[in-house]
């Protein structure tokens, strides 16, 4: 028996719950990181680059090692010590201002980024009960999170003369909301009444494992064979060279857009260089969102297509920063198209590893293991184009472009 017999009002419930709960979490922990990575300054002491890797490095270190613990914690209180260290931060944060000695805002900046790879990891597990329709509302949250990043630190110092460290103070509330997406909005049992309905079609259900339900696991016989085992290890291995360095790609031409080197592209239709890479940066997440949001009905295709576009789309850029080739408009419109072009990839690929890996454990490690290479592709992609911004300002004298013009 099938989801088609299911009533269909309490399926209906059943998915815009597990949507609306997952995009609320992934929405809250990209701003919470993004505050506390801004409330610190740490682009004060420290040159870009610096603050890329200790921003990044905790992240993908955290990935790949917290698979390994996270299956010892029980479920309900994972998301308990995630908040409880959210509020930690929150205060330690509030705490020290500018001018205290750098070590104790770089602590913060590394727990920040350790959270919020919990975050994910615990997330990205939880995603393997509900499906497809949770993986997309978990990455249509980030991209949305994203989006928030890119325009509230322009709103909060430009339009309502605050400083970046004042958003500190709804640091507590996003925590709150990722509480209440969790414990009362996401469901907590399935839309299924019996364990015999467990064999239904797994295409519809968007499930990643038939075995598991909600309401309990379904006993299956072990098989502890070397030889079963050897074959998992090379299906894992073969999937992670396969997936790792597709969404490590991508995430390096997506970072060349932004941060990339915005200071050397043409913003000239713009007043101020905090206008210039929001809207840089919107454009971008715009196209994520809307790549991940098609991925409920449609899916990629080649993923080597994607790749040879996503390079034009970054040649395009380079070429510009030199050559000034366009206006700030069709820079704003090929960082769209970027969006575009990888936003389905992150879906697809999580996907992808979520399906084919056996077993929980494994999976886990293989989703930690994948994320930390799109944490890496980010950190590579923004420190190269930090050096190539640097390098086409120090050999270009036009004032049009931000790094020389005398008011940014």
């Amino acid at each position: 028996m099938g989801w088609s017999n299911v009533n269909r009002p309490d399926f209906n419930q059943y998915v815009s719950r597990t949507f609306l709960a997952f995009a609320l979490i992934g929405v809250s922990n990209a701003v919470l990181l993004r505050i506390s990575c801004a409330a610190n300054y740490l682009i004060i002491p420290y040159s870009q680059p610096v603050v890329l890797l200790l921003e990044n490095c905790p992240s993908a270190i955290a990935k790949i090692l917290l698979p390994f613990v996270i299956e010892r914690i029980p479920r309900n209180v994972r998301l308990l010590l995630i908040a409880a260290t959210w509020l930690i931060i929150k205060v330690v944060v509030s705490a020290t201002p500018p001018n205290v000695l750098p070590p104790v805002r770089i602590l913060t900046t590394v727990l920040a980024a350790v959270s919020s790879a919990a975050t994910e990891i615990f997330c990205l597990d939880l995603i393997q009960q509900y499906g497809r329709i949770g993986l997309i509302a978990w990455a249509v949250g980030t991209s949305l999170g994203h989006i928030a990043n890119a325009t509230w630190p322009l709103v909060l110092t430009s339009y309502a003369g605050m400083t970046l460290r004042e958003e500190v103070r709804y640091m507590h509330h996003l925590v709150a909301i990722m509480m209440l997406a969790y414990f009362m909005v996401l469901p907590q049992s399935s839309p299924i009444v019996s364990q015999g309905e467990l064999n239904m079609d797994k295409a519809a259900a968007g499930g990643y494992d038939v075995r598991t339900s909600l309401m309990g696991t379904v006993p299956t016989v072990q098989h502890k064979g070397l030889g079963k085992v050897k074959r998992n290890s090379r299906a894992i291995l073969a999937l992670l060279r396969q997936a790792a360095p597709i969404l490590f790609l991508v995430t390096v031409a997506q970072a060349l857009v932004s941060p990339g080197s915005a200071l050397a592209l043409d913003g000239s239709s713009f007043s101020s260089l905090l206008s210039w890479t929001s809207a840089l940066a919107l454009a971008l997440h715009v196209g994520n969102l809307t790549a991940r949001l098609s991925a409920i009905s449609l899916r990629l295709g080649s993923h080597r297509v994607v790749l040879i576009l996503l390079v034009w789309t970054v040649a395009l850029l380079v070429a510009d920063s030199i050559f000034f080739l366009g206006n700030s408009w069709v820079v704003l419109g090929v960082a769209l198209c970027s969006g575009l072009l990888g936003g389905a990839v992150y879906v697809e690929v999580f996907d992808t590893a979520l399906r084919k890996v056996p077993g929980e454990s494994h999976a886990l490690l293989s989703i930690g293991i994948i994320s930390a290479a799109e944490v890496a592709g980010g950190l590579l992609g923004g420190i190269v184009g930090y050096f190539w911004e640097t390098l086409v300002c120090n050999i270009t004298t036009d004032e049009e472009r931000f790094c020389h013009r005398s008011e940014v």
